[in-house]
């Protein structure tokens, strides 16, 4: 899809998503584990409905390193289908009502005032 390749989320991608998904059917459940270290990892779980199954959906995702995208139980190449900020959700693993998304992510501490931060008082 052409919204894919996009540095950024436009009007027209956005307009497009919102007319496959069901309004008010989209949760968001993340998981993260902290640690005493320069990054973190954690899962996101994204559960939304489909009114009807296109070419083109996509999430947006800017982290470090995604270690696996699950879409109904299935796994989904990464580096095909991730650009560094959109994830691609193939039509063919899609389906008409409830999907699921399953992320999981390795991201650093941020330190330029975006993100999640990790300080030690010294």
């Amino acid at each position: 899809s052409e919204h894919f390749n996009n540095k950024f989320l436009t009007k027209e991608a956005a307009i497009l998503r919102s007319k496959a998904i069901r309004n008010g059917s989209i949760t968001n459940e993340v998981y993260l584990k902290l640690q005493k270290a320069d990054s973190y990892t954690g899962q996101t779980v994204i559960s939304f409905e489909i009114i009807k199954v296109s070419e083109g959906l996509f999430l947006e995702f800017e982290g470090r390193n995604l270690l696996t995208i699950d879409i109904n139980g299935e796994s989904l190449p990464i580096t095909e289908n991730w650009t560094g900020k959109f994830i691609k959700l193939p039509s063919r693993l899609l389906k008409k009502g409830l999907n699921i998304v399953r992320i999981n992510f390795e991201n650093d501490y941020s330190r330029d005032g975006n993100g999640l931060h990790s300080f030690t008082d010294t």
